[in-house]
């Protein structure tokens, strides 16, 4: 990569960066008094469970525990992006929000440095890899049909996982910066996998599997999706020579996997992410919509895949990294949360896609069929940033000042992990703003969430008898019982009032 290219890359993400920033700019900037800015624009249920192990981590933890299950357990989760933004909120004395913005902008500059560096294992011309890197950092899939109204076409929004699944670049930019980090780091690691096999030696295998371990440390979808990349490759080309240091690259971050499966499978509180995180893939032409152009322009590159092991190694690597992303993608009973592979799709899908038609682009009137190509490519980036815009204008992504309050009152006044019983749709904000445990909250990590909300239902009922109320305030050990505006009011001799405001009513359970 010449200089002139690494300026081209930095110039393009800054201005990618300015671009995705004016929806968050504007909710912190826009007057909307009595409420406060909730520092992201999407995915509110998720983005209270980081802000969560953020928040512990600010607190001085290294390892985090679940705060949205009452079952006692310890501090056994680790996740390195979570640890790192906390430990830099406490350390700047900044808001978690505020560095959640910086993660979103340095993992926005990663990925573009190391998308284009994998351009250039690819592509010999520098306008090739620079019409690629654009194609993939802007690219959606056809989902923008669904929002121009003139066209009058009406079709299930889970047809195009390009506007809610987080399958391209841009998407995660603007929403994701948990996927973007990872991706970064995944993409990185091929390049230096690519690097150490021009190279051949040790240490830059060993520098390859540094990187693997680290896409692990942060999201172990991504580092089986990388597992899967270099085991098949390394099927594919045969040498046995190179087969041990190729191992090496896997061996390294082994332990990350074997902890994650030891975590999400064989302990008792966190076993039931994989319980209930049960995401199965949609079907074959949703995801062809949804890759849009990329697809088309696979189906034509296709012929000239015929002679898998005779493809040059850098294209080798990347059809291989297609084949295991959709391998996982559709693994499903098998793995029952293959919808966590769909970041893994759109680069390697993309980059064999575009690596057969490097010969067509040398003509000179390739341009007037390649640019209309790019604008189609990248309509729905454009529509879910307009959305975003205009959600952002009309008060979205906001909570009103007293609820907050009402939630950090536990700050203050309740022990860390003493167990409040809310509704589902409180219990998940609880732990972002406070170091207390919730009966429920989420419907991936809340043990048994179906049955504790069932419990909480009833609850909450009128009719429900104080035994029962009893019986379970003393079963789960709950200390408080929250009660929303927007809630109907609950009389019960086992309780008594601590706070109230506008937005919220606490109980401590008093149990004779």
């Amino acid at each position: 990569m010449s200089r002139r290219e690494l300026v081209f890359v930095a110039l393009f993400a800054a201005a990618l960066v300015a671009l995705t920033s004016v929806p968050y700019a504007l909710g912190y900037l826009l007057p909307f008094p009595g409420s406060r800015f909730d520092g992201n624009i999407a995915f509110h249920h998720d983005f209270n469970t980081y802000f969560a192990f953020m928040r512990q981590a600010a607190a001085g933890q290294w390892l985090f525990h679940n705060p949205f299950t009452p079952e006692p357990h310890g501090n056994v989760l680790f996740n390195l992006e979570w640890l790192v933004a906390g430990k830099l909120a406490a350390a700047l004395g900044r808001s978690l929000e505020a560095v959640f913005q910086l993660q979103r902008l340095a993992a926005a500059g990663g990925l573009s440095v190391a998308l284009y560096w994998l351009c250039c294992f690819l592509f010999e011309t520098v306008r090739m890899r620079r019409l690629v890197f654009v194609f993939l950092m802007l690219g959606g899939g056809f989902g923008w049909v669904i929002y121009v109204r003139a066209l009058g076409i009406d079709l299930p929004r889970v047809l195009f996982l390009d506007i809610y699944a987080g399958l391209h670049p841009f998407f995660w930019v603007l929403l994701q910066p948990h996927f973007l980090l990872a991706q970064a780091l995944a993409v990185t690691g091929l390049c230096l996998f690519l690097h150490a096999e021009r190279a051949g030696r040790l240490r830059h295998y060993a520098a390859a599997g540094l990187v693997y371990a680290l896409v692990g440390a942060v999201r172990p979808f991504d580092l089986a999706h990388l597992a899967a990349t270099t085991l098949l490759y390394s099927v594919a080309t045969r040498d046995r020579a190179r087969l041990r240091v190729r191992l090496l690259v896997l061996a390294i971050p082994a332990p990350f996997g074997l902890y994650y499966f030891w975590l999400f499978w064989r302990h008792p509180v966190f076993r039931w992410w994989e319980i209930q995180n049960v995401l199965a893939p949609p079907s074959p032409v949703a995801l062809a919509l949804s890759l849009g152009i990329s697809f088309l322009l696979l189906v034509v590159a296709a012929p000239g895949l015929r002679h898998f092991r005779e493809l040059p190694a850098p294209v080798l690597l990347v059809t291989c990294g297609a084949l295991a992303a959709l391998g996982l993608f559709y693994s499903y009973p098998l793995l029952e949360f293959t919808l966590q592979f769909a970041p893994s799709i759109s680069i390697p899908v993309g980059l064999v896609a575009t690596a057969r038609v490097e010969p067509f682009l040398r003509r000179r009137w390739a341009l007037l069929v390649v640019a209309p190509l790019l604008v189609v490519h990248s309509l729905t980036s454009w529509m879910i940033l307009n959305s975003h815009l205009e959600a952002v204008r009309e008060g979205h992504s906001r909570t009103d000042h007293h609820l907050v309050a009402a939630i950090t009152w536990f700050q203050h006044h309740g022990r860390p992990r003493e167990v409040v019983l809310a509704t589902p749709g409180y219990g998940n904000r609880l732990p972002r703003y406070s170091h207390a445990a919730v009966f429920c909250g989420n419907a991936f990590t809340t043990v048994n969430m179906a049955e504790k909300a069932r419990l909480v239902e009833r609850f909450f009922a009128p009719a429900t008898s104080d035994d029962f109320r009893r019986d379970l305030l003393r079963q789960y050990r709950v200390r408080y019982v929250w009660i929303g505006s927007d809630e109907r009011p609950l009389r019960s001799a086992l309780l008594t009032e601590v706070f109230r405001n506008p937005a919220a009513t606490i109980y401590e359970v008093v149990l004779p």
